[in-house]
């Protein structure tokens, strides 16, 4: 069989033909790593113009090209410097445009939108348009009003209003209860409603009522749910109560839907579903519509209410630890209030029900996502104009790097930062502060979620008690407490364990394939075969430099310090104090 070997007239050396067949040494080809980016316009999806390092026309080269992106978030901000006069306006760089940076193949690395006009860069004929990622569109509408989810706060049920009051007593029905919040049966059972008629000797009773009356903030309500539960008997006539919830437009029932009566049912649970959009307010109406001969004998009824939004999503959890998860909250609103596109295949679910996300004050869509997702083990950001809500380590590509040509840097153990517990405080829904803490803490509940184990923590290692008290602000659980400090643990002591490096030209992925540094995404995994530690590692953020081909990379961290963690989770260490 002859020996195929390269022809002679094209390489004329006479090492290439050797006297027997044997095999021929083949470099390995690197694969290009030129880029270039397109510019569409969003409405329609028409090329407006190609940027790239080999364009035919100096106005469209790109130009010291920077890319970044960031967990939680995703592709950040790109930059560019193009040879144009910065007096001129281009059409290719107007707002809101879309950008898509890619490589050979069209592989796309980064996807994002122009933010504003370009600026000149000093002195030079060459101007710079700013270019963030998709994710701005979480912040486009920061007035958003809602959504409204699920609302557990009793701090928004109060008494009926002035007029209210006056309304009722002039048709002949007196609002004479009382209404309060607290727990009940000494905090044996949820925190509810009490409708109290204990303070009344009228023998007669006749339409002597109480309404507890609830505003969320003007987003409107889908339905509104209570468990009711009798703690007192009526001497007479209890098949005139009426026990029922009732939605109404405003607070003087210009226009109410009433739900089924219980009539006093001693234990039960009563509903009411809106019929239409524009229901602002809840009621909880309680009344004795009968004569009597004696006085009443004890309080009416408690109530544990819980009030859901105008969405259909079906209700998670048994009753009362009731609510959604983020998967089915995030579904629902993304695409209803951003232009991001919302993939079952994108979003994973961890389960944990979330029982209180009630959005009535204006704010951004970015607060809701970084509002459901903070206690929760799931990684979220968008790509392109998809938004994604995953586990990590479940998505993106696997590379290799070596620490000596990466320059990896990992931060040392720092002592302030080793917590080997903690105990949460909180707010509950009925205004009083709760504690929940590891055993042994003498917090209210004790949990062994809220304490590391390890046997290679150093704080554990050296039995040392390194504990401090989250506190935080807002109406929460229990579940959500927990949830909390468990996330609070895991990301803080993970800030002493972080690290960073620059990966340059090539990295191997875990295929022995050679890929362009430019493809390195967040959420990335990086692996140094020769570090103590070989496992892999998260990429949390970058900055990738085109005109040095090489990317700064932040391993296994959050990006924020302690004081930007705690920011993230409206929280702040304090003292215990129990």
């Amino acid at each position: 069989m002859p020996c195929l070997l390269p022809s002679e007239d094209l390489f004329p050396s006479d090492s290439l033909f050797p006297e027997t067949c044997g095999r021929v040494a083949v470099s390995r080809e690197l694969p290009p790593d030129l880029l270039a980016a397109q510019i569409s316009d969003p409405r329609t999806g028409a090329v407006i113009n190609r940027l790239a390092e080999d364009a035919s026309t100096q106005e469209n080269v790109l130009g010291d090209l920077k890319l970044s992106g960031e967990l939680n978030g995703g592709t950040k901000e790109a930059s560019t410097a193009l040879a144009r006069d910065p007096l001129f306006s281009y059409p290719d760089l107007y707002p809101f445009l879309d950008v898509e940076f890619y490589g050979p193949g069209v592989n796309t690395v980064w996807e994002g939108r122009i933010d504003k006009a370009p600026e000149s860069n000093g002195d030079t004929t060459a101007i710079s348009p700013a270019i963030v990622g998709h994710k701005a569109a979480l912040v486009d509408d920061k007035g958003l009003i809602g959504p409204g989810f699920i609302d557990g706060d009793l701090s928004k049920w109060g008494s009926p209003s002035l007029q209210r009051v006056d309304d009722a007593a002039k048709g002949g029905y007196p609002l004479v209860a009382s209404i309060s919040t607290g727990f009940q049966d000494s905090g044996e059972l949820p925190a509810g409603v009490l409708i109290d008629f204990r303070n009344l000797a009228n023998a007669e009773g006749e339409n002597e009522t109480g309404e507890a009356v609830y505003y969320g903030g003007g987003v409107d309500i889908g339905y509104a749910l209570a468990g009711l539960k009798n703690i007192g008997a009526i001497s007479e006539g209890s098949g005139s109560w009426v026990d029922l919830l009732r939605l109404s437009v405003d607070d003087v029932l210009s226009s109410y839907f009433d739900g089924a009566n219980l009539k006093a049912t001693t234990t039960a649970q009563t509903i009411v579903t809106a019929p239409g959009a524009g229901y602002k307010y809840v009621l909880a109406v309680a009344s004795y519509g009968a004569s009597g001969t004696t006085p009443y004998s004890d309080c009416h009824a408690w109530l544990t209410p819980k009030v859901v939004g105008a969405h259909n999503l079906p209700l998670q959890g048994e009753w009362p630890d009731v609510g959604f998860t983020a998967k089915q909250m995030l579904a629902y609103a993304v695409p209803l209030h951003t232009y991001l596109e919302v993939n079952e295949e994108d979003l994973e679910d961890d389960e944990f029900v979330i029982p209180q996300a009630w959005f009535s004050d204006p704010g951004s869509m970015l607060q809701v996502v970084e509002d459901l997702t903070k206690y929760g083990l799931l990684d979220w950001f968008v790509r392109g104009k998809k938004f994604h809500l995953r586990f990590p380590g479940t998505y993106g590509h696997k590379w290799q790097a070596y620490t000596g040509p990466s320059n990896l840097q990992e931060q040392a153990l720092d002592a302030s930062r080793l917590w080997r517990s903690i105990v949460v405080r909180y707010t509950d829904v009925d205004g009083s502060v709760r504690t929940i803490g590891p055993p042994g803490s003498g917090a209210m509940v004790e949990d062994a979620g809220l304490e590391i184990t390890d046997p290679d923590h150093p704080a554990v290692r050296m039995d040392i008690t390194r504990q401090d008290v989250l506190d935080l602000n807002g109406i929460g659980t229990e579940k959500q407490a927990l949830a909390t400090g468990e996330r609070w643990l895991e990301q803080a002591n993970l800030l002493s364990r972080s690290g960073s490096c620059t990966l340059s030209y090539y990295a191997l992925d875990d295929k022995a394939v050679y890929r362009p540094v430019s493809q390195l995404r967040e959420g990335d995994l990086v692996r140094f075969p020769d570090a103590h530690d070989t496992s892999y590692r998260r990429v949390v953020s970058y900055e990738y430099s085109h005109t040095t081909r090489s990317a700064s990379v932040t391993l296994d961290a959050p990006k924020e310090s302690v004081v930007a963690l705690l920011e993230r989770y409206n929280a702040k260490i304090g003292a215990l104090n129990l």
